[in-house]
């Protein structure tokens, strides 16, 4: 859920690299264009339950009756345009959020304040209401009787706004032709409310408090160049954005409706299930209709979320794509190095797909392979036809001196399990504040501290290192870890780490996964949607506390999937799997402290190698 971008100041960070996710097809200088003229209108636009909410309309010089245009729509709840206090940049204020690129490209714009945001009036009892949703087919239906409409419509954004885009192909409106949800979730309940079972507290917590104050009008800071959201044109434009502010005051808040849910199947305070307004329960409803293009990044919190999508939605036309970015792909990671800006042109990607799937033209992604992923350690691009990409497991085991081997053990008597390793949880203990679960609030740029290996029974986690690589070593997909542990808690969380460990014994982080043990079994059910990797259901009938006692403590076999990456150990490097209780500084801390015992037969991490 990506709100403004000026939510965070983000400092200038020192780049040592060039970014290498320059697109494969991104080889030419760009062509020099003359600016396109454009008018801008904000007006009420009403629904079919009477509320009116704000539109702008940007429309390219030339369009009319005669000259009709496709239209890109964008439905916001981070404010569809800012009123500036100077008159000059109020007046040639263009449309935000990557869009002048299908301004200048001949399309018309239209940018919505969702219902009970911005200058709309109504109220929100939750995000992504059903009526909310159906808002869309009336903007469409809008938007297609306006005499300089051509009757086509794609529709786009990031982060919540690539959600109402995914949302909207739900409702079957024939205009509308494809979408493209960029870095967005897909379901709700294990990408964002609770990865892996456990609540990611600090984030609601600062997303609510946020966009209540949008909501009020109140975000801004006194005196500086913005006011607030824009009001509609015209002599009233005024009056009515404080009516529909006055409105927002009955919005609901995301933090205590989620907090309390701790399945999928559990309702909030209020009676809402938020489970049931998840893109992923709805999918059967936009299921090979129309294209829809899967669009992240490895270091953003919801790069599950497009891979998801892709395999439950496989309409012609389809594509996936996942790069090296943060969350809204402004930013590039590559383990081991400051961050840098992303080269990735991603605006005229996403052209060449709408211009191809609402415009019928020919761009030359008609005759690309639909997945393109990254690969940081090798910074280039890869494409697919399917995915998984993978072609072999790797297994490798947890042995008692902290090695990472191919060598497995001779399983032993659960009740006797030697140790590997122990560790106590420590309540401080996190990843940082420019980690993926930073990024998902602003935007902003990755990086993880490079991490040492800890002393025998260290503070708050243990690590498992392989022997030096002898050749690189490429995977490309989700590892799995399966763990045999003892905890002294009946329901604890356990955060793993893969990372690659440099000549100095520097760890780099490659991507991470969690899981709160009460949710550790596997579900023999059909999952929701395909599913590449182990499934866990999160349903109320699952969720258990750790029952069976081995006289130091309560035996746990766990399946923890990482989420997803491709990345090349390079030679010479080692391959480390850090264990941990608790990532404090983005996740709910468990109910009590737990003393952690890692058994030494059946702890095994598989990797995705192609």
């Amino acid at each position: 859920m990506r709100p403004w971008p000026l939510l965070l100041l983000i400092a200038a960070l020192p780049a040592t690299v060039q970014a290498q996710d320059r697109a494969w097809w991104d080889t030419l200088p760009a062509p020099q264009r003359a600016a396109r003229p454009f008018t801008r209108q904000a007006l009420l636009v009403p629904m079919r339950d009477g509320v009116r909410l704000a539109v702008d309309l940007y429309l390219p010089e030339g369009a009319d009756i005669d000259h009709p245009v496709a239209t890109m729509l964008h439905q916001t709840r981070y404010r569809r345009g800012l009123q500036f206090r100077d008159p000059a940049r109020e007046a040639a204020a263009g449309p935000s959020f990557g869009l002048m690129t299908f301004l200048q490209a001949g399309y018309a714009v239209v940018i919505v304040d969702v219902r009970g945001t911005g200058a709309s009036f109504g109220w929100r009892p939750v995000e992504f209401s059903p009526d909310e949703v159906r808002d869309g087919w009336d903007v469409l239906e809008w938007i297609t009787a306006q005499p300089w409409s051509d009757g086509t419509a794609g529709a786009t954004g990031i982060s919540y706004p690539g959600t109402t885009a995914e949302l909207i192909g739900t409702v079957g409106h024939p205009a509308l032709k494809a979408v493209a949800p960029l870095f967005s979730i897909y379901d709700f309940y294990p990408d964002v409310i609770r990865p892996g079972g456990i609540f990611l507290e600090p984030f609601f917590q600062a997303w609510a408090g946020l966009v209540s104050q949008m909501d009020a009008n109140r975000f801004d800071q006194p005196g500086g160049p913005v006011t607030g959201v824009r009001p509609v044109d015209g002599p009233d434009g005024e009056r009515l954005l404080a009516e529909a502010v006055a409105e927002h005051a009955g919005n609901a808040s995301i933090h205590p409706q989620a907090a309390p849910v701790l399945t999928r199947d559990d309702r909030s305070p209020d009676g809402i299930s938020l489970d049931a307004i998840s893109p992923h329960s709805r999918y059967d409803t936009l299921s090979r209709r129309i294209p829809i293009y899967s669009y992240g990044g490895w270091a953003d919190g919801f790069s599950g979320s497009q891979i998801k999508r892709f395999l439950a939605q496989p309409a012609p036309g389809s594509r996936l794509i996942m790069g090296p970015w943060n969350h809204g792909g402004g930013w590039a990671y590559y383990p081991g190095r400051d961050p840098v800006r992303s080269q990735f042109k991603q605006n005229e990607e996403l052209l060449r797909f709408f211009d191809h799937h609402v415009r019928g033209m020919v761009t030359g992604i008609e005759t690309e392979p639909a997945i393109w992923y990254f690969t940081t350690g090798s910074d280039a691009w890869t494409s697919a036809e399917r995915w998984p990409v993978a072609t072999t497991r790797r297994r490798l085991h947890l042995q008692a001196d902290g090695r990472l081997t191919g060598d497995s053990l001779s399983p032993g008597p659960a009740r006797q399990l030697p140790t590997l390793a122990t560790f106590r949880t420590n309540r401080v203990l996190g990843t940082g504040q420019q980690s993926r679960w930073n990024t998902i609030l602003g935007g902003g740029a990755v990086r993880y501290r490079s991490r040492l290996a800890p002393e025998p029974n260290g503070d708050g986690w243990t690590a498992f290192e392989s022997a030096v690589l002898e050749e690189a070593l490429t995977i490309t997909g989700h590892p799995v870890l399966t763990l045999v542990s003892v905890h002294a808690d009946t329901t604890p969380t356990v955060f793993v780490y893969l990372e690659e460990v440099d000549s100095l014994g520097r760890g780099h982080l490659i991507t991470e996964g969690q899981l709160a043990l009460v949710h550790r079994a596997v579900s023999e059910a059909p999952p929701w949607y395909p599913t590449p990797e182990a499934y866990h259901s999160y349903r109320p009938e699952v969720r258990r506390p750790l029952l069976e006692w081995t006289g130091s403590g309560y035996l746990a076999t766990s399946t923890i999937e990482f989420l997803p990456v491709s990345h090349r150990f390079g030679k010479g490097s080692r391959i480390r799997l850090v264990v941990a209780g608790s990532d404090a500084d983005h996740f709910e801390l468990p109910a009590t402290d737990d003393h952690v015992t890692i058994g030494s037969w059946g702890s095994t991490l598989d990797l995705p190698v192609e």
